[in-house]
């Protein structure tokens, strides 16, 4: 009742409802949006997991539609309970203000115990992004924002159940020495992307400087607008992810699968500061991965001096039904016009054992060549193991 009263008293503003129970120890905020796409609900939303956030549970209803305008902080939840039942909207004329700025809309910084779901499986979040796809003017976006953004050793976080929908650029981004993240039960789509640079701009996943990473029955379809060719990227390892588990991802029209592609969040330029150290991604398993588009499992990466090191790296069960089963290209990303590529293939540094198990459907024949993936420069080492390839299965 005194709620009734409360919302007719005040139609046009943003309200949270928050409902404390006595007989249990955490309380819930439910907050309500404008109903005006150009009034911003982050506000309202913010303020719901500063009053929730610590052992708290905040739901946004089914019959609700968000429009985002500024960052969601999610730093205050301790054990929190996001729950994602509408639709989230990234309002179109904030688009170039986060491209320009690299901010991140979900912004999962120092947080502990982050729960963000559908319960339902009507969750929504929406980037909004298909008129961004179609701009004249592009650049490569190595770097580019991620719409989800976990850092500064964020841990115990999940996302599940929920479908992500035209993100601008990266849809996750985990790194900042985050640890033990979950991600289950989610469809990520994308329609109309700009293939100018078909493997830079989107990622599904990417990550680096984190730990116990789990990421399980995930659909990823990325869709060109013009000339209908793979774009994006599903999954990419850069430096320091160490345990990763990925099972049973589909990743369809992409320009690249489940790759470690070293430099993706760093300049591409190598510097005379980056000789001397040594980047490393280490027991990773991609199991039960479903493919279709242009490079399917292996290492594509940007360029720096510094030594690369893989280890205990593993992709098995993998079905392709379109592109290639798997590639090593230390030099992929200097691209073969640029100044940087013959001095890349002098100077690339792996020592790398990767394992490729167990592939089904367009595999044709596993690679034989016992220097598959070097350069001769003899600074690359790429121990590489082929099992079980059976093509057309």
């Amino acid at each position: 009742m005194m709620w009734s009263s409360l919302i007719h008293s005040t139609p046009l503003a943003l309200l949270t409802l928050c409902v404390v129970t006595q007989s249990l120890p955490s309380n819930t905020c439910t907050p309500l949006a404008n109903g005006y796409e150009a009034i911003d609900d982050s506000p309202a939303i913010n303020d719901a997991l500063k009053q929730c956030g610590n052992g708290g549970t905040i739901v946004l209803p089914a019959n609700q539609s968000y429009s985002l305008f500024t960052p969601l902080d999610f730093s205050p939840c301790r054990n929190c309970d996001f729950q994602i039942e509408g639709t989230l909207i990234l309002a179109a004329s904030q688009l170039t203000y986060y491209a320009n700025r690299q901010r991140s809309v979900f912004t999962i910084a120092n947080a502990t115990g982050v729960r963000i779901r559908s319960v339902t499986g009507s969750g929504v979040v929406d980037g909004n992004a298909y008129w961004w796809y179609q701009r004249t003017n592009w650049s490569p976006k190595q770097g580019g924002y991620p719409f989800v953004w976990i850092t500064n050793s964020s841990s115990d976080v999940s996302v599940s159940n929920l479908h992500f929908k035209n993100i601008q650029d990266r849809v996750f981004r985990l790194q900042g020495n985050s640890s033990d993240l979950h991600f289950d039960r989610l469809n990520i789509t994308a329609e109309g992307i700009n293939g100018i640079y078909a493997g830079f701009d989107n990622f599904a996943f990417e990550m680096g400087s984190v730990k116990n990473v789990s990421i399980s029955n995930v659909d990823i379809d990325f869709r060109a607008g013009q000339n209908n060719r793979p774009v994006g990227t599903c999954l990419a390892f850069d430096h320091a992810t160490d345990g990763v588990e990925v099972r049973n991802v589909t990743c369809r029209r992409a320009f690249m699968g489940a790759q470690i592609q070293f430099d993706t969040m760093l300049n591409s330029a190598p510097s005379s500061a980056t000789t001397n150290l040594t980047g490393f991604a280490q027991n990773i398993l991609v199991s039960n991965f479903t493919f279709a588009g242009d490079h399917a499992t292996g290492v594509e990466s940007w360029w720096t001096l510094s030594r690369k090191v893989i280890r205990n790296v593993i992709w098995e069960w993998v079905t392709v039904e379109e592109g290639t089963p798997a590639d090593f290209e230390a030099c992929y990303a200097s691209q073969r016009n640029s100044q940087y590529y013959p001095a890349c293939v002098k100077q690339a540094s792996y020592d790398a054992e990767v394992v490729f198990r167990h592939y089904r459907g367009k595999v044709g024949t596993p690679p034989s060549d016992p220097n598959w993936g070097e350069f001769n420069n003899e600074l690359m080492e790429v121990k590489s193991v082929f099992e079980d390839w059976v093509a057309d299965a």
